[in-house]
């Protein structure tokens, strides 16, 4: 799997894009307009379930305020794919659509783990990121430069997509998980954006500082991690909290799912007691992250964390996920970032028990 390079100003990254992906994006577009909008709303109007969605929370007005010089980015995917930009818009906000349109359930997206050792300070941070099956193709690793800046990126993304996760020649990483059962606020950034405000900033503690002062789209917990330690924020729309690592005998870590923690910021009153078995995916999955970090020795490393996101243990509720009759979501994606002065990302383009990690290189910046 090839990088893809872009660079100079937002507006012509993103019509390198769009010109390079232009197949792609109609094809991504295609899916989201016969598969992916009509299951989330249950209509298969495309047109009349995105603009009802539109006109009930001012979705383009608040993307293109909330996203700054990244709407520009979008615009120029949007010129030089020949998409309408409402549609990228639409493509970009697939959390505060799914927060919309889910009715508040939990629903079975990512894992996310942070780990930093204590007898070098080695840091980790890894995902599997769960989508729709239909969306298991086109994957790309995008590397973005700055214009004017010597500021780096590596962010894996679709074609059309500002970004799922990534990091930065900084060491900052960042993974992020859906946490639907909170609030949402339709004036908010959306996570997309969120992901590259992260990665524009220069140290873990900056990136936390940003995503606490931003009113949020969609609710979210980001675990974000650079060469000196690991930070984790549950944030809904309005408010963030942040989880504190666990500690071993070898190493601090974070693990997290699809349910909330700490943030009891809950959409609707009392569901937070749902019963168990509504949980019974993120919380299983967590449970299985917890375990095995807790039984691991000091010397845990891209290998180790990879042996976790593989895991097929409790399946169906495991963390490495191909799909079902009863449940299209699956790994569409899995991704390590080792963070030091040389940055390194491992990435399986789908399940990673089936498909090869490959590696990519950044140099660190200071």
């Amino acid at each position: 799997m090839k990088e893809f390079y872009t660079e100079g100003t937002y507006r012509t990254r993103g019509r390198m894009i769009g010109e390079s992906y232009r197949a792609e994006i109609k094809d991504i577009m295609e899916i989201m307009k016969t598969q992916e909008i009509p299951a989330m709303f249950r209509n298969e109007q495309w047109e009349e379930t995105v603009y009802k969605f539109a006109y009930d929370t001012g979705i383009f007005y608040h993307f293109k305020k909330s996203t700054g010089e990244l709407y520009e980015e979008v615009e120029g995917m949007a010129e030089g794919s020949g998409v309408d930009v409402r549609e990228l818009i639409i493509l970009n906000s697939l959390d505060e659509i799914s927060s919309y349109s889910c009715q508040n359930g939990i629903t079975d997206k990512c894992t996310c783990i942070g780990i930093k050792r204590k007898h070098d300070g080695g840091v980790f941070i890894a995902q599997n990121l769960d989508l729709s099956a239909h969306l298991n193709k086109h994957q790309m690793i995008l590397h973005v430069k700055y214009e004017n800046s010597d500021l780096e990126q590596l962010i894996f993304t679709i074609p059309g997509l500002l970004g799922f996760t990534g990091v930065n020649n900084r060491s900052v990483a960042v993974v992020p998980n859906a946490l639907t059962t909170l609030k949402y606020n339709t004036k908010g950034m959306p996570v997309t954006a969120v992901v590259r405000g992260i990665l524009e900033r220069d140290t873990a503690e900056q990136s936390a500082c940003f995503v606490k002062r931003i009113t949020h789209g969609a609710a979210q917990n980001y675990t974000i991690g650079d060469r000196n330690g690991i930070i984790s924020l549950e944030c809904s729309g309005d408010r963030k909290e942040q989880f504190e690592p666990c500690n071993t005998a070898y190493f601090e870590y974070l693990v997290h799912t699809n349910h909330p923690l700490i943030n009891d910021d809950i959409s609707v009153p009392g569901r937070v007691n749902m019963p168990v078995s509504s949980y019974e995916s993120t919380t299983q999955r967590l449970n299985t992250a917890d375990t095995c970090l807790k039984t691991v020795d000091y010397s845990i490393d891209e290998k180790g964390i990879q042996a976790i996101l593989t895991s097929h243990e409790h399946e169906p509720n495991c963390i490495c996920r191909h799909g079902s009759a009863e449940n299209n979501g699956m790994t569409i994606g899995s991704v390590i970032y080792r963070l030091g002065k040389e940055i390194e990302m491992y990435f399986a383009k789908g399940p990673g028990c089936i498909n090869p990690y490959e590696k990519f290189k950044l140099k660190g910046i200071d």
